[in-house]
């Protein structure tokens, strides 16, 4: 049977999420009247959204290709029943990172980059698309065209 797996590391996310923390830390430090348990709170929403979304995982295998953010929480899986097409494409910056609906008419799944293997694939008789935002993109590319 044969499998591939990349994780990504999200770098972003951790700066992203430190800035708000250290202003909300900043705040409460000099203001008297803040409550320790609504910083406390906040705090733990940033934490919670950092632990789901830290890294992207991207397993195939069975031929089910699994899309897993973080800790496993945030999961999706694709079932293609014929993938037409692979390309390794570049998109722009603003697309974003996360979970996308895209101007290409496709999802987006991405943790850091603008480069992405772009999957044509049929499902019960309808086309769909995907975009996997990937910093192995060449393997993932390969690995699709010689097992799907």
């Amino acid at each position: 049977m044969n499998t591939y797996q990349n994780s990504q590391l999200g770098k972003l996310i951790f700066g992203v999420m430190l800035i708000p923390i250290s202003i909300l830390l900043y705040v409460y430090w000099i203001e008297d009247d803040l409550k320790l348990s609504l910083v406390l709170i906040i705090i733990g929403v940033i934490l919670l959204i950092t632990i789901l979304f830290y890294q992207l995982t991207i397993k195939i295998e069975d031929k089910i290709i699994h899309i897993i953010f973080g800790i496993g929480l945030v999961r999706f899986k694709i079932k293609p029943d014929t993938i037409t097409t692979t390309e390794i494409i570049k998109y722009p910056w603003y697309y974003g990172y996360g979970i996308r609906f895209t101007p290409k008419g496709s999802w987006l799944y991405n943790i850091s980059g603008t480069q992405a293997v772009f999957i044509h694939y049929k499902k019960n008789g309808m086309q769909k698309k995907v975009l996997l935002g990937s910093n192995d993109c060449e393997n993932l590319k390969d690995f699709l065209d010689n097992h799907f």
